[in-house]
């Protein structure tokens, strides 16, 4: 499914790279199952993994890693550089594609889809899966895609022309540092105010 906004494809791709927002943008959906940290990233050259965590967990704080199966008690995300971004939930993957819809940076254009076993192997669970499409879209159409709107509303007046990430952002600052570091190697490099940007990507 082709899901087509007035936001930039980065912002699209920036709402998968942390989990602190959920209890706060989606205190119905998704912020009822997953909690806002730990969020643990690992970089895989350009890519990268984060993993957000189950408030399901929360009953084997204590307990020996070793002996836990840890999958249903976690959400995977892998991103995919540089525009992708694959969810393994247990029994189904979401995959997300964001690319720009035009030559105007403030549109974008992202390809869904959520992967289940088939419906001869899920063996009567098909409504299972409708409902996880449901709140799947309920979540970004709702909630995510207005949210990303505005902040695309707020650059676009130029007050903001830098953003900081912080220590706990680390999924979204090697997202950005790889993109400009891609970017300056472009013919021409970056414009003088992507080079400020990535400048301004640093620890507080």
């Amino acid at each position: 499914m082709w899901l087509k906004d007035r936001l930039n494809w980065k912002l699209v791709v920036d709402g998968f790279l942390e989990a602190y927002h959920l209890p706060i943008l989606h205190p119905k959906t998704a912020g009822r199952l997953i909690r806002a940290r730990p969020a643990p990233f690992e970089k895989f050259g350009q890519h990268g993994r984060m993993v957000a965590v189950r408030k399901s967990f929360e009953q084997y704080m204590d307990a020996d890693v070793a002996e836990i199966d840890l999958l249903p008690h976690i959400a995977i995300v892998y991103q995919i550089f540089p525009n992708s971004i694959l969810v393994w939930q247990g029994g189904h993957f979401e995959f997300w594609s964001a690319s720009p819809e035009t030559s105007d940076p403030k549109f974008s254009a992202s390809r869904v889809s959520l992967m289940a076993p088939s419906a001869e192997q899920a063996k009567g669970r098909v409504e299972h899966w409708d409902k996880n499409w449901d709140v799947l879209m309920q979540t970004v159409e709702d909630e995510d895609f207005p949210i990303g709107r505005d902040i695309q509303k707020g650059f676009a007046t130029g007050f903001q022309d830098f953003v900081v990430f912080g220590r706990n952002e680390s999924a979204l600052q090697h997202f950005h540092r790889t993109l400009h570091s891609e970017l300056s190697k472009s013919e021409g490099g970056l414009s003088e105010n992507s080079a400020a940007d990535l400048e301004a990507t640093q620890l507080v």
